[in-house]
Protein backbone atom coordinates (compact mmCIF):
# COMPACT_ATOMS: atom_id res chain seq x y z
CA UNK A 1 0.00 0.00 0.00
CA UNK A 2 2.46 2.55 1.42
CA UNK A 3 5.28 1.41 -1.82
CA UNK A 4 2.49 1.45 -3.86
CA UNK A 5 0.94 5.43 -3.26
CA UNK A 6 5.10 6.17 -3.30
CA UNK A 7 5.17 4.89 -6.92
CA UNK A 8 1.80 6.87 -7.90
CA UNK A 9 3.03 10.04 -6.26
CA UNK A 10 6.02 9.55 -8.48
CA UNK A 11 4.29 8.96 -11.21
CA UNK A 12 1.88 11.80 -11.02
CA UNK A 13 5.20 13.98 -10.77
CA UNK A 14 6.76 12.56 -13.97
CA UNK A 15 3.15 13.34 -15.72
CA UNK A 16 2.92 16.98 -14.04
CA UNK A 17 6.58 17.66 -15.50
CA UNK A 18 5.19 16.73 -19.11
CA UNK A 19 2.08 18.48 -19.06
CA UNK A 20 2.45 21.86 -16.75
CA UNK A 21 5.92 22.89 -17.59
CA UNK A 22 7.60 23.24 -21.20
CA UNK A 23 10.77 21.43 -20.39
CA UNK A 24 10.56 18.73 -22.72
CA UNK A 25 11.38 19.91 -25.94
CA UNK A 26 13.57 17.09 -27.80
CA UNK A 27 14.05 13.60 -27.12
CA UNK A 28 17.48 14.16 -25.25
CA UNK A 29 15.55 16.07 -22.01
CA UNK A 30 13.31 12.99 -21.30
CA UNK A 31 15.93 12.11 -18.24
CA UNK A 32 13.82 15.63 -16.75
CA UNK A 33 10.80 12.57 -16.34
CA UNK A 34 12.61 10.38 -14.69
CA UNK A 35 14.26 12.82 -12.33
CA UNK A 36 10.51 13.78 -11.54
CA UNK A 37 9.63 10.94 -10.86
CA UNK A 38 12.28 10.26 -8.28
CA UNK A 39 11.63 13.07 -6.85
CA UNK A 40 7.96 12.62 -6.61
CA UNK A 41 8.63 8.42 -5.02
CA UNK A 42 10.88 10.50 -2.44
CA UNK A 43 9.05 13.22 -1.32
CA UNK A 44 6.65 11.09 -0.58
CA UNK A 45 8.80 8.58 1.75
CA UNK A 46 9.82 11.76 3.56
CA UNK A 47 6.22 12.81 3.87
CA UNK A 48 5.40 9.44 5.26
CA UNK A 49 8.00 9.33 8.17
CA UNK A 50 7.65 13.19 8.68
CA UNK A 51 3.98 11.80 9.46
CA UNK A 52 5.32 9.02 11.48
CA UNK A 53 7.62 11.01 13.40
CA UNK A 54 4.53 13.79 14.55
CA UNK A 55 2.39 10.85 15.30
CA UNK A 56 4.98 9.60 17.57
CA UNK A 57 4.91 12.49 19.93
CA UNK A 58 1.66 11.83 21.02
CA UNK A 59 2.94 8.67 22.63
CA UNK A 60 4.84 7.95 25.84
CA UNK A 61 7.28 5.02 25.46
CA UNK A 62 6.38 4.78 29.82
CA UNK A 63 2.67 4.08 29.19
CA UNK A 64 0.76 1.21 28.89
CA UNK A 65 -1.52 1.05 26.00
CA UNK A 66 -3.36 -1.85 26.98
CA UNK A 67 -4.94 -3.42 23.67
CA UNK A 68 -3.11 -1.21 21.89
CA UNK A 69 -4.04 1.86 19.22
CA UNK A 70 -5.46 1.16 15.95
CA UNK A 71 -3.92 4.01 14.15
CA UNK A 72 -0.10 2.83 14.81
CA UNK A 73 -1.01 -0.76 14.57
CA UNK A 74 -2.19 -0.03 10.80
CA UNK A 75 1.18 1.84 10.06
CA UNK A 76 3.18 -0.79 11.58
CA UNK A 77 1.48 -3.26 9.63
CA UNK A 78 1.37 -1.47 6.30
CA UNK A 79 5.13 -0.61 6.64
CA UNK A 80 5.95 -4.23 7.72
CA UNK A 81 4.13 -4.87 3.91
CA UNK A 82 6.04 -1.84 2.30
CA UNK A 83 9.06 -4.03 3.88
CA UNK A 84 7.92 -7.38 2.55
CA UNK A 85 7.29 -5.48 -1.16
CA UNK A 86 10.86 -3.49 -1.32
CA UNK A 87 12.80 -7.20 -0.07
CA UNK A 88 10.84 -9.23 -3.24
CA UNK A 89 9.37 -11.54 -0.53
CA UNK A 90 6.15 -13.18 -1.10
CA UNK A 91 4.74 -14.71 1.97
CA UNK A 92 3.08 -18.17 1.23
CA UNK A 93 0.33 -19.08 4.18
CA UNK A 94 -1.72 -22.07 5.10
CA UNK A 95 -3.80 -23.15 8.18
CA UNK A 96 -4.66 -19.11 9.05
CA UNK A 97 -8.26 -20.33 9.44
CA UNK A 98 -7.63 -22.49 12.01
CA UNK A 99 -6.95 -19.93 14.42
CA UNK A 100 -9.32 -19.20 17.36
CA UNK A 101 -11.62 -15.94 16.87
CA UNK A 102 -13.90 -16.06 19.86
CA UNK A 103 -10.85 -16.05 22.54
CA UNK A 104 -7.12 -14.73 22.74
CA UNK A 105 -4.42 -17.22 22.55
CA UNK A 106 -0.31 -17.61 22.96
CA UNK A 107 1.32 -17.78 18.86
CA UNK A 108 4.61 -19.35 18.98
CA UNK A 109 7.35 -19.81 15.86
CA UNK A 110 10.78 -20.94 14.98
CA UNK A 111 12.90 -17.81 14.45
CA UNK A 112 14.95 -17.50 10.98
CA UNK A 113 15.35 -13.79 10.80
CA UNK A 114 13.82 -10.20 11.06
CA UNK A 115 12.26 -11.04 8.09
CA UNK A 116 10.01 -14.05 10.22
CA UNK A 117 8.77 -11.06 12.27
CA UNK A 118 7.82 -8.14 9.29
CA UNK A 119 6.04 -11.28 7.49
CA UNK A 120 3.96 -12.54 10.77
CA UNK A 121 2.67 -8.79 11.52
CA UNK A 122 1.70 -8.32 8.20
CA UNK A 123 0.06 -12.07 8.27
CA UNK A 124 -2.14 -11.68 11.32
CA UNK A 125 -2.74 -8.04 10.98
CA UNK A 126 -6.61 -9.00 11.33
CA UNK A 127 -6.00 -10.02 14.94
CA UNK A 128 -5.56 -8.28 17.82
CA UNK A 129 -1.75 -8.97 18.85
CA UNK A 130 1.13 -8.07 20.80
CA UNK A 131 4.55 -9.25 19.98
CA UNK A 132 7.04 -9.86 22.60
CA UNK A 133 10.66 -8.01 20.92
CA UNK A 134 14.03 -7.99 22.40
CA UNK A 135 14.32 -5.10 24.04
CA UNK A 136 16.61 -3.52 21.81
CA UNK A 137 14.14 -2.48 19.00
CA UNK A 138 12.37 -0.92 22.15
CA UNK A 139 15.20 1.58 22.28
CA UNK A 140 15.02 3.19 18.29
CA UNK A 141 14.23 6.31 18.03
CA UNK A 142 10.44 6.49 16.64
CA UNK A 143 10.53 3.44 16.28
CA UNK A 144 10.31 2.07 19.95
CA UNK A 145 7.01 4.79 20.39
CA UNK A 146 4.83 2.99 17.25
CA UNK A 147 5.93 -0.25 19.11
CA UNK A 148 4.79 0.77 22.69
CA UNK A 149 1.55 2.07 20.80
CA UNK A 150 0.60 -1.19 19.63
CA UNK A 151 0.96 -2.95 23.11
CA UNK A 152 4.07 -4.90 22.22
CA UNK A 153 6.42 -6.17 25.19
CA UNK A 154 9.98 -5.86 25.43
CA UNK A 155 11.93 -9.18 26.61
CA UNK A 156 15.49 -8.41 28.46
CA UNK A 157 17.17 -12.03 27.21
CA UNK A 158 19.89 -11.35 30.01
CA UNK A 159 17.75 -10.07 33.37
CA UNK A 160 16.18 -12.97 34.52
CA UNK A 161 13.36 -10.69 36.57
CA UNK A 162 12.64 -8.71 34.27
CA UNK A 163 11.96 -11.57 32.06
CA UNK A 164 9.34 -13.01 34.05
CA UNK A 165 8.31 -9.86 34.57
CA UNK A 166 7.33 -9.39 30.85
CA UNK A 167 6.12 -13.55 30.79
CA UNK A 168 3.23 -11.98 33.29
CA UNK A 169 2.56 -8.73 31.47
CA UNK A 170 2.22 -11.14 28.55
CA UNK A 171 -0.19 -13.76 29.99
CA UNK A 172 -2.45 -10.50 31.74
CA UNK A 173 -3.03 -9.32 28.50
CA UNK A 174 -4.18 -12.62 27.20
CA UNK A 175 -6.32 -13.09 30.54
CA UNK A 176 -7.82 -9.47 30.28
CA UNK A 177 -9.19 -10.26 26.99
CA UNK A 178 -6.85 -7.10 25.43
CA UNK A 179 -4.55 -9.43 22.91
CA UNK A 180 -3.13 -12.60 22.15
CA UNK A 181 0.55 -13.35 22.03
CA UNK A 182 3.53 -14.13 19.95
CA UNK A 183 6.58 -14.96 20.88
CA UNK A 184 10.03 -17.12 19.10
CA UNK A 185 11.21 -19.43 21.81
CA UNK A 186 14.21 -19.72 20.83
CA UNK A 187 14.70 -16.03 21.89
CA UNK A 188 16.87 -15.05 18.92
CA UNK A 189 17.28 -15.81 15.21
CA UNK A 190 18.96 -19.13 14.42
CA UNK A 191 19.90 -16.94 11.03
CA UNK A 192 20.10 -20.82 8.97
CA UNK A 193 17.49 -23.84 8.65
CA UNK A 194 18.33 -25.39 11.81
CA UNK A 195 16.26 -24.45 14.86
CA UNK A 196 17.77 -23.38 18.46
CA UNK A 197 16.57 -25.03 21.75
CA UNK A 198 13.33 -23.35 23.00
CA UNK A 199 13.36 -21.65 25.80
CA UNK A 200 10.41 -23.39 27.99
CA UNK A 201 9.84 -20.25 30.18
CA UNK A 202 7.70 -18.93 26.63
CA UNK A 203 5.23 -21.32 27.36
CA UNK A 204 3.87 -20.19 31.04
CA UNK A 205 2.55 -17.35 29.50
CA UNK A 206 -0.30 -20.07 28.23
CA UNK A 207 -0.21 -21.84 31.51
CA UNK A 208 -1.01 -18.92 33.24
CA UNK A 209 -3.64 -17.66 30.99
CA UNK A 210 -5.17 -21.33 30.38
CA UNK A 211 -5.28 -20.17 26.78
CA UNK A 212 -5.15 -21.86 23.15
CA UNK A 213 -1.46 -22.11 21.60
CA UNK A 214 -0.94 -21.23 18.00
CA UNK A 215 2.12 -23.60 17.19
CA UNK A 216 3.49 -21.79 13.87
CA UNK A 217 6.50 -22.46 11.39
CA UNK A 218 8.08 -19.95 9.20
CA UNK A 219 10.27 -20.96 6.51
CA UNK A 220 13.56 -19.18 4.02
CA UNK A 221 13.22 -16.03 6.27
CA UNK A 222 17.04 -16.95 6.81
CA UNK A 223 17.52 -16.32 2.87
CA UNK A 224 15.94 -12.93 2.11
CA UNK A 225 19.35 -10.82 2.84
CA UNK A 226 21.09 -13.77 0.60
CA UNK A 227 18.82 -13.17 -2.23
CA UNK A 228 17.86 -9.77 -2.26
CA UNK A 229 18.02 -7.68 -5.02
CA UNK A 230 18.08 -9.96 -7.60
CA UNK A 231 16.22 -12.45 -6.60
CA UNK A 232 12.99 -13.10 -5.08
CA UNK A 233 12.06 -15.41 -1.75
CA UNK A 234 9.40 -17.65 -1.58
CA UNK A 235 8.45 -17.39 2.50
CA UNK A 236 6.32 -20.13 4.16
CA UNK A 237 3.91 -19.12 7.34
CA UNK A 238 2.26 -22.58 8.35
CA UNK A 239 -0.08 -22.93 11.23
CA UNK A 240 0.69 -26.37 12.23
CA UNK A 241 -1.82 -27.19 15.57
CA UNK A 242 -3.56 -25.34 17.50
CA UNK A 243 -3.76 -26.78 21.64
CA UNK A 244 -6.36 -25.95 23.85
CA UNK A 245 -5.98 -25.39 27.39
CA UNK A 246 -7.36 -28.86 27.94
CA UNK A 247 -4.78 -30.59 25.49
CA UNK A 248 -1.82 -29.81 27.82
CA UNK A 249 -3.13 -28.61 31.31
CA UNK A 250 -1.05 -31.99 32.51
CA UNK A 251 1.81 -31.03 31.08
CA UNK A 252 4.87 -28.89 32.43
CA UNK A 253 6.18 -26.28 30.13
CA UNK A 254 8.87 -27.84 29.25
CA UNK A 255 6.62 -30.74 27.97
CA UNK A 256 5.27 -28.18 25.62
CA UNK A 257 7.88 -26.60 24.62
CA UNK A 258 9.34 -29.96 23.77
CA UNK A 259 6.06 -31.16 21.71
CA UNK A 260 5.80 -27.77 20.15
CA UNK A 261 9.87 -27.72 18.91
CA UNK A 262 9.48 -31.41 17.56
CA UNK A 263 6.03 -30.18 15.44
CA UNK A 264 8.08 -27.48 14.11
CA UNK A 265 11.14 -29.50 13.26
CA UNK A 266 9.15 -31.88 11.24
CA UNK A 267 7.24 -29.36 9.70
CA UNK A 268 10.71 -27.55 8.15
CA UNK A 269 11.78 -30.36 6.84
CA UNK A 270 8.67 -31.38 4.59
CA UNK A 271 8.69 -27.46 3.68
CA UNK A 272 10.99 -26.10 0.60
CA UNK A 273 14.73 -24.71 0.77
CA UNK A 274 16.80 -23.02 -1.11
Amino acid sequence: MLLTLALIFGLCAAILSMTLFDWIKNPSDYWIILVAFVVGFVGFIILMFSTFFVMSLFVSVKKDYGAGKKAYYRCVCRVCEMLLMLGRVKVHVRGLNNIPLDKKFLIVSNHQSMYDSIASVWTLRGFPISFVLKDSLMKLFVVNKFLNACGYLSLNRTNAREGIKTIGKASQKISDDQQSIFICPEGTRSKKYEMSEFHSGSFKIASKAKCPIVIVSIQNGCQVSKRFPFRSTNLYFDVIEVLDYEDYKEKSSQEISDYAYGLIKENLEVLPKY
